[in-house]
């Protein structure tokens, strides 16, 4: 006998809120609106029981959406552009504990990312990883950038369950709630514009989280995209 439909979005909320609002944005989205967060967590939000070595995500993958780790402990790899160090660990909603590698022809890559790449690719390219715990997230760009391709290989290092925000699922669930939407415009505007200017600093782009407090500076600014590199989704 089936569960009433009511109390299966029930017993999502209540398994998959907790996780979501380890983000800022779904944290006062889930405030301002419990009828909202209802809907999203059943609708909108996927789980994934992933065994060690699963990979989640990696550069040539289908843009799903954004990933939150719920339970267990994953690592993302992303390249760092030739020459290039890692710059020191900034505040984040993650706290990265970060390495830097010197890879050659024929090593970890093919581990990684496969024997795609050409051994010129390949030669001296630099390398990070960062390590993701439960509660931390990544690619949230994929929510908010028309276009978006992730820009390296996450993958689970032990049993872990993690959670994807669907991108096309998520702006279905806004479309019933017109304040939450307008919010949810002036944020996307407001995240581009801070990642616009990230990546002009540091000449990065990963599927990383914006620091908190840029980002909370960024909400001050002007929702004007003049200019933007990358554009906000629309739907």
């Amino acid at each position: 006998q089936n569960l009433p439909e009511g109390m299966v979005k029930e017993l999502f909320q209540e398994g998959r809120s907790d996780t979501l609002r380890g983000h800022a944005f779904f944290r006062e989205l889930g405030e301002s609106d419990p009828s909202m967060e209802l809907n999203l967590c059943s609708q909108a939000v996927t789980e994934l029981h992933l065994l060690a070595g699963d990979t989640i995500f990696n550069t040539t993958s289908k843009v799903q959406g954004m990933y939150m780790f719920a339970t267990g402990l994953g690592i993302y790899f992303y390249f760092l552009p030739y020459g290039t160090t890692c710059r020191p660990s900034r505040e984040r909603s993650i706290k990265p504990k970060t390495k830097r590698h010197s890879l050659s022809a024929g090593s970890i890559l093919d581990l990684l990312v496969g024997p795609s790449m050409t051994n010129v690719q390949r030669i001296d390219m630099g390398m990070a990883q960062t390590m993701l715990d439960a509660g931390e997230y990544l690619a949230e760009p994929a929510l908010w950038v028309k276009g978006w391709r992730y820009q390296g290989q996450l993958q689970a290092l032990v049993e872990s369950r993690a959670l994807l925000i669907s991108i096309e699922q998520f702006f279905h669930v806004c479309q019933d709630y017109a304040n939450i939407m307008a919010n949810t415009v002036v944020y996307a505007r407001c995240f581009v514009q801070e990642m616009n200017r990230n990546s002009n600093l540091s000449k990065e782009v990963t599927d990383l989280p914006l620091a908190p407090v840029a980002l909370v500076g960024a909400k001050s600014l002007k929702p004007s995209m003049s200019g933007r590199k990358v554009q906000p989704v629309t739907r």
